[in-house]
């Protein structure tokens, strides 16, 4: 998955709306409850999501992270060993399009 990003005049990026679409719906997911949530670590994440591991959540979250740069992660000050979660601005703005999608498919119908 090849993500399409433009840059502008100031040299910043903008999300494409492929990006939103080269979500899974485990991605989206994540993207969701941290958008409704804010910040989270990995095992709060996953018990927010049915059926959801904190292995295989951990590991879509270092895919948003490493891949996709939607997320951010930063060690719990109080606890090294507990990682937290956050939502970066590629991953409001891929949550908002993937959002005014599935409103536009759902109002077509």
């Amino acid at each position: 998955m090849k993500l399409v990003r433009k840059q502008n005049n100031e040299g910043f990026c903008r999300m494409s709306q492929l990006d939103a679409e080269n979500l899974s719906k485990r991605d989206i997911m994540i993207l969701n409850v941290l958008s409704q949530r804010g910040k989270m670590s990995v095992s709060e994440i996953a018990n927010a999501i049915p059926n959801a591991s904190d292995s295989t959540v951990s590991m879509n979250v270092t895919k948003l992270w490493r891949e996709k740069q939607m997320v951010s992660k930063t060690k719990d000050p109080e606890n090294q060993r507990t990682t937290i979660v956050e939502l970066t601005e590629a991953g409001k703005k891929a949550i908002e399009i993937h959002n005014k999608q599935k409103t536009e498919r759902f109002e077509a119908n």
